[in-house]
């Protein structure tokens, strides 16, 4: 089932404009730039958008992920080189989990407060002893009825869709 829901939301994402996206990034980061707790955050941990994902557009301290080997950690970049799986990776400064005030999280489908990821489990192995705020961005076609969840599959706090 889950296999089938990544298949159909990643051609669903790939079939957006530039523009499209560009607009609901847009809003969807006005959204959150609204929330108190995002106005009260000192550093957000953000990611590296790739195949149409929702680009966030903060005006605060972001740190973004790198994976090495099975885990991943979060830094303040001075520059991006390409990683693992071809993305772009961040060189700098580490930070440490508990300075993250925030966490976006990207996701292929959500629903309720779970999210379907890309099958790596990087986020959840990472997020399972977090204690800033998990939140999830994803366009609103991204919203499906069910995921099948696992025990190792962490739950966000937040979703918020565009």
């Amino acid at each position: 089932m889950n296999d089938q829901i990544r298949k159909e939301m990643k051609k669903k994402r790939l079939a957006l404009s530039k523009d499209e996206v560009k607009e609901r990034s847009l809003l969807i980061s006005e959204k959150i730039k609204e929330l108190n707790c995002y106005k009260e955050a000192k550093i957000i941990g953000v990611y590296y958008p790739i195949n149409n994902e929702i680009e966030l557009y903060l005006d605060k301290t972001l740190c973004y992920p790198k994976i090495d080997g099975e885990n991943m950690d979060f830094y303040i970049p001075d520059e991006f080189v390409k990683g693992p799986f071809n993305l772009l990776e961040p060189l700098g400064k580490k930070i440490d989990k508990k300075d993250i005030d925030i966490i976006f999280v990207p996701m292929l489908a959500c629903s309720g407060l779970n999210r379907l990821g890309y099958k790596r489990g990087y986020y959840d192995r990472y997020l399972k002893d977090y204690k800033g705020l998990k939140i999830g961005v994803c366009y609103s076609f991204q919203e499906v009825e069910e995921i099948k969840t696992h025990q190792y599959d962490v739950s966000l706090d937040m979703i918020i869709k565009g």
